[in-house]
Parts: structure tokens; C-alpha cells; sequence
């Protein structure tokens, strides 16, 4: 995977982040959001232990959730899909140099840091976006200690981005941060050629 490769990619799913919001807003903004047909769901298999879950619902109500969704959690998402395209990223390019690209984000960002040149500045906003990724996985969005010090030391580099919080503080990422941590993440990787 190259460098450009990643910067496509981080590009994607920032453009299809924003083409969902958007069209879930004009949708329940317009006319069609208050349609009230059915819309029956197909292709939904169950599986073992989970029965059928959705077999039809108004369009209406399936705008309401997708809108409920589009602002509560598709940032939080969003954020883990563009952190996967960087994992990927950095196992690829340890393999590329004959490293072993397997392990957490945190080792792979530093067996990265070890074999590459990456800055200061850049690592220690990557590392933020790491924390924020752990804490919305593990803790259920919460800050822990670890995100408060990577906060700390992010916050001045940020321009505004990165917030000081107390312990346990909520730190969901809003649409605004997805397009900063995707320029993180695609700063750091520039260390890589």
C-alpha cells in the first residue's frame, strides 16, 4: 500500500461520511421523509442466536433512525473505519521493509517510529487519535488517563481540535474532527516514503 493509496482511501470514507449526512438530511427535510410507505427488508438472514431483527419498517421511521444514527454515532464510526485504513498503512509498509506488521495500533506505531523518521508533532496527535480509538472501543467513549495525557500533549497542535478533559468526560468525535484526525493520520504516514 503506498502513501497515496492511503490518502485516497482516507479520502473516500471521508466523502461518504458527508454524502450520508447529507442525504439523510434532505431526505427528512423534504417531502419524501415524511413518505409513509413500507419498506420491506430483504437479504436479512438470521444467524445463529439472531433471529430476524428487521423484516419491514415505514420509511418514515427508517429516516428517523438513520437521521438518529447520522448524529449520535456515525462519527464514532466513521473515525474507526479511517483508523483501520491507517493500520492497514502501517502493517503494510513494516512488512514492505521486512518488519512484522502484526500487533495493536500502538505497537505498529512504534515499531513505525523506531524504523522511520516520523516527527514529534506528528506522533503525538497520532497517538491522541489512538487514545480517542481505544477509549470509544474499551470505555464506551469515556476519557480515560491515558487519553487525558495524549490529549495534553496534542491539544496545542490541534488548532482548536483537541480538548482537555477530566476522567471519564465523554469524547465522541464529531463530523468536524473525522476530516482533522484523517489529516493526522495521513501526516504521519508522510514519514513513511
Amino acid at each position: 500500500m503506498t502513501h497515496s493509496d492511503l490518502h485516497q482511501d482516507l479520502l473516500e470514507v471521508l466523502r461518504n461520511y458527508w454524502r450520508i449526512r447529507n442525504v439523510i438530511e434532505f431526505v427528512r427535510i423534504s417531502e419524501l421523509g415524511q413518505a409513509d410507505v413500507l419498506i420491506e427488508y430483504r437479504g436479512v438472514d438470521p444467524v445463529d442466536g439472531v433471529p430476524p431483527f428487521i423484516a419491514n419498517e415505514s420509511f418514515k421511521l427508517a429516516i428517523k433512525a438513520m437521521h438518529a444514527h447520522a448524529t449520535q454515532r456515525m462519527s464514532s464510526d466513521y473515525l474507526l473505519l479511517l483508523i483501520s485504513k491507517y493500520e492497514h498503512f502501517l502493517s503494510s509498509k513494516l512488512k514492505s521493509i521486512g518488519q512484522p506488521g502484526e500487533g495493536t495500533l500502538g505497537q505498529l506505531q512504534k515499531a513505525t517510529e523506531k524504523k522511520f523518521n516520523v516527527p514529534n508533532n506528528s506522533i503525538k496527535l497520532a497517538s491522541e487519535v489512538r487514545e480517542r480509538r481505544n477509549c470509544l472501543i474499551h470505555r464506551n467513549g469515556q476519557a480515560d488517563q491515558k487519553y487525558i495525557n495524549a490529549a495534553a500533549d496534542a491539544a496545542l497542535l490541534s488548532n482548536g481540535h483537541i480538548h482537555t478533559v477530566a476522567l471519564n468526560s465523554p469524547i465522541s468525535p464529531g463530523p468536524e474532527y473525522l476530516s482533522f484526525a484523517a489529516d493526522v493520520l495521513f501526516q504521519y504516514s508522510k514519514a513513511m516514503p
